[in-house]
């Protein structure tokens, strides 16, 4: 188990390098725009720089610092998410690790594992009927089909 956890802790920590190697390209790109467009503004003042090519680079700058400022919001909220996902799945193995070796099942463990049961209503009749039922863990959720016990 202490393996699943490392692996779970290294993939979040690279994720998270990730985005702020992102973060930090998109920052400095943003910072470079306004120095740009200082020197555009002073030499358009001097005369150097025409009034209407100074209007359509104005534009251009603009426009792409504001996309910038986007994926900058974009960059921390996903930042900030896989930080939480990253904290909740070692919570999630600590607390899975803590039960490993049960040998029953009980009500104070199933509250302490299990955050809610969704039963849906069943389909078919006899031998055919079918009745789906999801199990969602505490801080991690649903998990995907190819880690659910079957």
């Amino acid at each position: 188990m202490e393996y699943a956890r490392m692996v779970a802790v290294r993939k979040g920590e690279h994720d998270v390098r990730q985005g702020q190697a992102d973060l930090e390209k998109h920052k400095q790109r943003c910072a470079e725009i306004d120095t740009v467009l200082k020197r555009m503004v002073e030499q358009n003042a001097l005369g150097v720089l025409a009034d209407e090519r100074f209007t359509v680079l104005m534009r251009e700058y603009e426009a792409e610092q504001a996309d910038l400022m986007r994926k900058i919001k974009e960059a921390e909220q996903k930042m900030s998410k896989q930080k939480a996902d990253c904290e909740n799945a070692v919570k999630f193995y600590d607390l899975i690790h803590k039960y490993t070796d049960i040998e029953e099942l009980t009500a104070p463990i199933l509250h302490e594992v299990i955050d809610r049961i969704k039963v849906y209503n069943a389909v078919g009749v006899g031998k055919r009927r079918v009745q789906d039922v999801e199990i969602f863990y505490r801080f991690v959720g649903l998990l995907p089909d190819e880690l659910t016990p079957q």
